[in-house]
């Protein structure tokens, strides 16, 4: 039997208004380790493609669980909207958030932080509630189901041989500010896809009775085939959201709606 067709991204309905948003970028052959640090840059497609935030997370073990190291950028107003901080998680298939700790801020043009713009968000996950203080106000949310933090999706799905839970879950998102229920991931397909590289021109040769034409075209140099699978995750206050992690396990995109966060090419730059 012939393996299967390798598609390209814009075959595919979440990755086909953000297809030269791969340009570049190639994913590791290994596996990612106990320990690893990873960027992904956020893209919007209202319009042409553009950039508009990075999330960088390093994952190290911790005890009988992990801590994730996050740092999250938005530009604003010649500055940028700073998110800093840690989460530590259970060992389990989706990462159960435990407690974090995050401060909100803001930025000025030079990245250090603006007088009295810092907001302190500390959380914690016990007896089936969320505890958790944003500033001077704190609050407990009874959760009745797994908890799970958008953030730690990012490492939890990178794992080769997760199994993931029937159960509906609860979504800490934004950071860490806002629960949503009734999540649910399930596996929707296991692509081939062929993707990165780097856009050149050519010359195309066109012969012709007497002699030859040129024309330019463009041709994709150095791309990657691997195979992919992929997630949706539906629920409350989401989009419908399409994670693609490669079968070595390595997080490449996440797509919802007119936004979609790209593993950045290694060495790139914000």
């Amino acid at each position: 039997m012939d393996p299967p067709r390798a598609s390209s991204p814009l075959e595919h309905f979440s990755l086909r208004h953000f297809a030269a948003c791969f340009d570049g970028c190639r994913l590791p052959a290994a596996p990612l380790g106990p320990s690893w640090q990873v960027t992904w840059d956020l893209w919007e497609r209202s319009g042409g493609p553009a950039k508009i935030a990075w999330l960088q997370l390093a994952c190290a073990p911790q005890g009988a669980g992990r801590r994730l190291t996050v740092q999250f950028r938005k530009p604003a107003a010649g500055g940028a909207l700073a998110i800093d901080g840690w989460l530590e998680s259970a060992a389990d298939a989706l990462w159960t958030p435990q407690r974090w700790e995050l401060t909100h801020q803001a930025l000025g043009p030079d990245q250090r932080p603006l007088p009295e713009t810092a907001l302190q968000e500390r959380g914690e996950l016990r007896a089936g509630a969320v505890h958790w203080t944003v500033g001077q106000r704190a609050q407990v949310q009874a959760v009745s189901g797994p908890l799970v933090a958008e953030w730690g999706l990012f490492g939890a799905l990178q794992q080769p041989a997760l199994t993931l839970p029937s159960d509906e879950f609860w979504l800490l998102s934004r950071g860490g500010r806002t629960l949503k229920p009734g999540h649910r991931l399930r596996l929707v397909g296991q692509p081939s896809l062929h993707f990165g590289g780097r856009r050149v021109w050519r010359e195309e040769e066109r012969k012709l009775a007497a002699g030859s034409v040129y024309r330019p075209v463009e041709v994709v140099e150095d791309a990657q085939t691997e195979a992919f699978r992929v997630y949706e995750q539906l629920g409350s206050g989401t989009l419908p959201t399409c994670w693609w992690v490669s079968a070595s396990g390595h997080l490449l995109a996440v797509a919802s709606g007119l936004l979609c966060w790209v593993r950045r090419p290694t060495g790139g730059t914000p």
